[in-house]
């Protein structure tokens, strides 16, 4: 059984046939060569050993997903060969070949399926019944990654750049976004647009003119009549 103080990871040294390298972090070791002091708390410690561990995680998961890739594209080759041959000469042989090629490529699929919807099933474990902290916690990274530093003043890849880290930059950033998107412009998104009276007519006709004669007694409640007829 594997050291539960040992975290292990892999790298891929080739695309599909070589084995992968094993990377380790032995957590003892690691606290044993990083001892607390005055520049290292118990708590900056621990985030530093996270970071390792996560580091090496992703590296596992990058190489498995590389790994993956190679081996797909290795058997849909392999299936596309083995369709060509049986193309050019039917068969029993050719035929039973493609079949065994297009059997492996589909088990790989399959698994990769699994795979996707066992690590889906453990996001939704972890953090399905917190949508509060998770979506919250996507937001704020959404917000990191789209900040605006600079805006095109045209749609033109050449255009004049406005860096908006000044207050007059801000402004003229904000006279492109509003000619971009405000309706008064004859090119912004919102602009009306002409209509056409033919295919409005042709709309408006395919529209029933009056309602079933139920919906309109449903809108407006019981009537008198109603009531009397349930008291008696």
């Amino acid at each position: 059984m594997e050291n539960p103080a040992t975290c292990t990871a892999s790298t891929s040294n080739s695309q599909y046939h070589n084995p992968l390298t094993t990377r380790e972090l032995s957590v003892p070791a690691y606290l044993g060569a990083h001892p607390l002091g005055p520049h290292l708390t118990r708590g900056r410690r621990w985030e530093d050993l996270k970071r390792q561990v996560k580091d090496i995680a992703l590296q596992r998961s990058w190489a498995l997903a590389a790994q993956q890739r190679a081996s797909l594209k290795v058997l849909e080759a392999d299936s596309r060969a083995a369709m060509a041959a049986y193309s050019r000469s039917p068969s029993a042989e050719t035929l039973l070949a493609w079949q065994d090629a297009h059997q492996l490529l589909q088990a790989l699929n399959a698994e990769a399926a699994k795979g996707a919807a066992l690590h889906a099933g453990v996001v939704w474990q972890f953090y399905g019944e917190q949508s509060t902290f998770w979506f919250h916690h996507l937001a704020r990274d959404r917000q990191s990654r789209t900040e605006l530093k600079a805006l095109r003043a045209g749609a033109a890849p050449d255009s004049p750049r406005i860096v908006l880290d000044t207050p007059a930059g801000r402004d003229q950033g904000g006279d492109i976004l509003r000619d971009y998107y405000s309706g008064d412009s004859a090119t912004g998104l919102f602009a009306a647009h002409p209509v056409s009276e033919a295919a409005q007519a042709e709309l408006l006709q395919a529209v029933d003119v009056f309602l079933p004669q139920r919906l309109p007694r449903q809108q407006r409640g019981p009537t008198e009549t109603d009531a009397c007829r349930l008291q008696s």
